[in-house]
């Protein structure tokens, strides 16, 4: 199979030689959806370089299972094996991108952007920006809130 050749908003590529962190997955998989979704690559390299997954990442059953159950809500991924012309095995996760604001099971939110420079990265979304987020998406009114602290002058 052929892969990207670089990195995007919506493309993702991640090492996995030294067997890529659960945690920093899941936050990943989080920002992309709380963006434009996408598809991460685990197994290949920055520069495009295909390096293959390690074999603990080497079952996608498992590892949709394990996105899903350290995500919330659950984010609809899709997760196959792919492999490269030279016989590098890939992690290929679909991620799309619904109405909803997804964090870790652990309570990270972060979001997708681009540089100046055009070049992805992912970032912490902070409280007033998880509120305009949910607020855009119509899942939050802020201006339904109730007023607790108002007094008569």
């Amino acid at each position: 199979m052929k892969f990207p050749e670089k990195e995007s908003i919506t493309i993702e590529f991640k090492s996995d030689v030294k067997c890529y962190p659960m945690d920093r997955l899941y936050y990943d998989v989080c920002s992309m959806a709380n963006s434009e979704g996408g598809i991460l690559y685990l197994g290949i390299e920055d520069d495009g370089r295909v390096s293959g997954v390690c074999k603990q990442h080497s079952d996608a059953v498992k590892m949709k299972a394990a996105i899903q159950e350290h995500t919330y809500p659950p984010v609809p991924v899709s997760v196959t094996l792919e492999e490269s012309d030279e016989g590098q095995k890939v992690l290929v996760i679909n991620i799309d991108s619904p109405d909803q604001l997804y964090a870790t099971s652990d309570g990270r939110y972060g979001e997708r952007r681009l540089h100046q420079d055009g070049e992805p990265y992912t970032k912490p979304l902070t409280p007033p920006e998880i509120v305009q987020r949910l607020s855009y998406l119509q899942l939050l009114d802020p201006s339904a809130q109730v007023i607790t602290s108002i007094t008569a002058a």
